[in-house]
Protein backbone atom coordinates (compact mmCIF):
# COMPACT_ATOMS: atom_id res chain seq x y z
CA UNK A 1 0.00 0.00 0.00
CA UNK A 2 1.72 3.39 -0.97
CA UNK A 3 1.27 5.98 1.27
CA UNK A 4 -0.41 9.00 1.30
CA UNK A 5 2.10 12.12 1.00
CA UNK A 6 0.16 15.30 2.47
CA UNK A 7 1.08 18.77 1.45
CA UNK A 8 3.47 20.73 3.94
CA UNK A 9 1.14 23.56 5.55
CA UNK A 10 4.17 25.25 6.38
CA UNK A 11 4.33 27.24 3.16
CA UNK A 12 1.00 28.53 3.21
CA UNK A 13 1.13 29.77 6.69
CA UNK A 14 4.01 31.65 5.80
CA UNK A 15 1.87 33.33 2.93
CA UNK A 16 -1.05 33.88 5.42
CA UNK A 17 1.31 35.51 8.03
CA UNK A 18 2.98 37.82 5.92
CA UNK A 19 -0.14 38.87 3.87
CA UNK A 20 -1.78 39.91 7.12
CA UNK A 21 1.45 42.15 7.64
CA UNK A 22 1.39 43.41 4.73
CA UNK A 23 -2.69 44.38 5.02
CA UNK A 24 -1.96 45.84 8.79
CA UNK A 25 1.14 48.22 6.73
CA UNK A 26 -1.14 48.86 3.95
CA UNK A 27 -4.03 49.94 5.73
CA UNK A 28 -2.09 52.06 8.68
CA UNK A 29 0.93 53.39 6.85
CA UNK A 30 -0.01 53.15 3.30
CA UNK A 31 1.33 51.97 -0.18
CA UNK A 32 4.69 53.16 0.44
CA UNK A 33 4.85 51.33 4.07
CA UNK A 34 4.76 47.58 2.15
CA UNK A 35 7.94 46.79 1.36
CA UNK A 36 9.41 43.45 1.53
CA UNK A 37 12.07 44.03 4.39
CA UNK A 38 8.90 46.05 6.39
CA UNK A 39 6.55 43.12 5.43
CA UNK A 40 9.36 40.55 6.71
CA UNK A 41 9.98 42.11 10.26
CA UNK A 42 6.23 42.52 10.50
CA UNK A 43 5.78 39.67 10.19
CA UNK A 44 8.90 37.85 11.44
CA UNK A 45 10.08 36.38 8.46
CA UNK A 46 13.07 36.65 6.76
CA UNK A 47 13.52 39.16 3.42
CA UNK A 48 13.81 36.21 0.96
CA UNK A 49 10.95 34.35 1.65
CA UNK A 50 8.79 37.41 1.20
CA UNK A 51 10.65 37.41 -2.24
CA UNK A 52 10.19 34.05 -3.31
CA UNK A 53 6.50 34.17 -2.74
CA UNK A 54 6.24 37.64 -4.17
CA UNK A 55 9.10 38.86 -6.37
CA UNK A 56 7.85 42.37 -7.15
CA UNK A 57 6.38 44.71 -4.73
CA UNK A 58 3.05 44.89 -7.06
CA UNK A 59 2.56 40.81 -6.44
CA UNK A 60 2.94 41.29 -3.16
CA UNK A 61 0.19 44.36 -3.05
CA UNK A 62 -2.15 42.35 -5.32
CA UNK A 63 -2.31 39.40 -3.10
CA UNK A 64 -2.56 41.47 -0.09
CA UNK A 65 -5.75 43.24 -1.16
CA UNK A 66 -7.36 39.79 -3.26
CA UNK A 67 -9.22 38.85 0.20
CA UNK A 68 -11.50 42.13 0.46
CA UNK A 69 -14.56 41.99 2.67
CA UNK A 70 -16.31 43.62 -0.34
CA UNK A 71 -15.33 40.75 -2.69
CA UNK A 72 -16.60 38.08 -1.11
CA UNK A 73 -20.33 36.66 -2.36
CA UNK A 74 -22.60 34.24 -1.13
CA UNK A 75 -25.88 33.78 -3.04
CA UNK A 76 -29.20 32.88 -1.95
CA UNK A 77 -31.08 32.30 -5.23
CA UNK A 78 -33.05 35.86 -4.38
CA UNK A 79 -31.69 38.28 -7.58
CA UNK A 80 -32.73 41.70 -5.39
CA UNK A 81 -31.35 40.31 -1.73
CA UNK A 82 -28.23 39.06 -3.49
CA UNK A 83 -27.62 42.44 -4.84
CA UNK A 84 -28.76 44.61 -2.29
CA UNK A 85 -26.54 42.62 -0.10
CA UNK A 86 -23.84 42.78 -2.41
CA UNK A 87 -24.17 46.74 -2.51
CA UNK A 88 -24.39 46.97 0.70
CA UNK A 89 -20.56 45.46 1.53
CA UNK A 90 -19.63 48.08 -1.19
CA UNK A 91 -20.91 50.77 0.64
CA UNK A 92 -19.92 50.23 3.86
CA UNK A 93 -16.37 49.20 2.61
CA UNK A 94 -16.12 52.21 0.72
CA UNK A 95 -17.72 54.42 3.71
CA UNK A 96 -16.80 52.26 6.55
CA UNK A 97 -13.80 50.31 5.47
CA UNK A 98 -10.34 51.40 3.75
CA UNK A 99 -11.52 50.43 -0.05
CA UNK A 100 -11.66 54.39 -1.00
CA UNK A 101 -8.61 55.37 0.38
CA UNK A 102 -6.59 52.35 -1.21
CA UNK A 103 -8.40 52.57 -4.14
CA UNK A 104 -7.41 56.53 -4.34
CA UNK A 105 -3.86 55.70 -3.50
CA UNK A 106 -3.21 52.96 -6.40
CA UNK A 107 -5.07 55.43 -8.78
CA UNK A 108 -2.90 57.82 -8.50
CA UNK A 109 0.03 55.63 -8.05
CA UNK A 110 -1.12 53.53 -11.33
CA UNK A 111 -1.22 57.12 -13.14
CA UNK A 112 2.58 58.10 -12.86
CA UNK A 113 4.58 54.46 -12.13
CA UNK A 114 3.14 51.84 -15.32
CA UNK A 115 4.31 49.04 -13.15
CA UNK A 116 1.32 49.71 -10.87
CA UNK A 117 -1.20 49.72 -14.16
CA UNK A 118 -1.38 45.68 -13.72
CA UNK A 119 -2.49 45.75 -10.13
CA UNK A 120 -4.95 48.89 -11.01
CA UNK A 121 -6.02 46.20 -13.75
CA UNK A 122 -6.67 42.62 -11.34
CA UNK A 123 -8.22 44.54 -8.23
CA UNK A 124 -10.88 46.12 -11.13
CA UNK A 125 -11.22 42.69 -12.44
CA UNK A 126 -11.34 41.04 -8.87
CA UNK A 127 -13.94 43.97 -7.84
CA UNK A 128 -16.28 43.27 -10.50
CA UNK A 129 -16.57 39.24 -10.10
CA UNK A 130 -18.89 39.37 -7.38
CA UNK A 131 -21.52 41.49 -8.99
CA UNK A 132 -21.13 39.37 -12.15
CA UNK A 133 -21.57 36.19 -10.56
CA UNK A 134 -25.38 37.65 -9.31
CA UNK A 135 -25.98 38.94 -12.68
CA UNK A 136 -25.18 36.25 -14.92
CA UNK A 137 -27.21 34.02 -12.18
CA UNK A 138 -29.90 36.53 -12.67
CA UNK A 139 -30.06 35.91 -16.20
CA UNK A 140 -29.80 31.87 -15.96
CA UNK A 141 -32.39 31.75 -13.41
CA UNK A 142 -34.36 33.63 -15.88
CA UNK A 143 -34.78 37.26 -13.81
CA UNK A 144 -32.91 39.23 -15.71
CA UNK A 145 -32.97 38.98 -20.17
CA UNK A 146 -30.41 36.90 -21.76
CA UNK A 147 -29.39 40.00 -23.92
CA UNK A 148 -28.23 42.02 -20.89
CA UNK A 149 -25.72 44.81 -21.33
CA UNK A 150 -23.59 43.18 -18.34
CA UNK A 151 -20.63 46.14 -18.54
CA UNK A 152 -23.80 48.50 -17.76
CA UNK A 153 -25.03 46.66 -15.64
CA UNK A 154 -21.96 46.65 -13.47
CA UNK A 155 -21.67 50.83 -14.02
CA UNK A 156 -25.93 51.27 -13.03
CA UNK A 157 -25.15 49.41 -9.89
CA UNK A 158 -22.03 49.96 -8.60
CA UNK A 159 -21.29 53.43 -10.41
CA UNK A 160 -23.42 55.86 -8.29
CA UNK A 161 -21.84 54.18 -5.31
CA UNK A 162 -18.02 54.72 -6.43
CA UNK A 163 -18.98 58.21 -7.91
CA UNK A 164 -20.68 59.45 -4.36
CA UNK A 165 -17.48 58.86 -2.10
CA UNK A 166 -14.68 58.89 -4.66
CA UNK A 167 -16.18 62.15 -6.70
CA UNK A 168 -18.40 64.16 -4.54
CA UNK A 169 -16.80 62.85 -1.40
CA UNK A 170 -20.03 62.14 0.14
CA UNK A 171 -21.05 59.17 2.75
CA UNK A 172 -23.90 57.63 1.32
CA UNK A 173 -26.44 55.92 3.40
CA UNK A 174 -27.88 52.37 3.25
CA UNK A 175 -31.41 54.13 2.05
CA UNK A 176 -29.66 54.73 -1.84
CA UNK A 177 -29.62 51.17 -2.50
CA UNK A 178 -33.21 50.38 -2.78
CA UNK A 179 -33.87 53.10 -5.27
CA UNK A 180 -30.13 52.25 -7.82
CA UNK A 181 -32.25 48.09 -7.55
CA UNK A 182 -35.83 49.79 -8.43
CA UNK A 183 -34.67 51.72 -11.41
CA UNK A 184 -32.15 48.55 -12.66
CA UNK A 185 -34.39 46.22 -12.06
CA UNK A 186 -37.49 47.88 -13.82
CA UNK A 187 -35.72 48.36 -16.68
CA UNK A 188 -32.41 45.81 -17.05
CA UNK A 189 -30.46 47.53 -19.63
CA UNK A 190 -29.63 45.52 -22.92
CA UNK A 191 -27.09 45.30 -25.86
CA UNK A 192 -27.54 47.66 -28.07
CA UNK A 193 -28.06 45.04 -30.64
CA UNK A 194 -30.64 43.65 -28.81
CA UNK A 195 -32.15 47.57 -28.01
CA UNK A 196 -31.89 48.37 -31.67
CA UNK A 197 -34.26 45.36 -32.86
CA UNK A 198 -36.81 46.07 -30.18
CA UNK A 199 -37.31 49.40 -31.54
CA UNK A 200 -37.40 47.95 -35.04
CA UNK A 201 -40.49 45.91 -34.08
CA UNK A 202 -42.45 48.76 -32.28
CA UNK A 203 -41.83 50.59 -35.15
CA UNK A 204 -43.51 47.78 -37.69
CA UNK A 205 -45.97 47.24 -35.29
CA UNK A 206 -47.29 50.97 -35.32
CA UNK A 207 -46.89 50.87 -39.37
CA UNK A 208 -49.17 47.56 -39.75
CA UNK A 209 -51.80 49.04 -37.00
CA UNK A 210 -51.56 52.13 -38.92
Amino acid sequence: MSKVIRPDPRPHRTRNTALAAARRLLLEEGLEAVTHLRVATAAGLGRKTIYRHWPTKTELLRDSLSTREWAQVELSGDLPVDLARHLEQLRRALVEGPLARILVAILERAAVDPSFLPLHQALAAEGVRPLTKILRTGVRSGRLPPDLDLHLALGLLEGPLFYRVLVLGERPNSGLIPSLLAAFLAHPPRRPAARKKIRSARGSGRRSGS
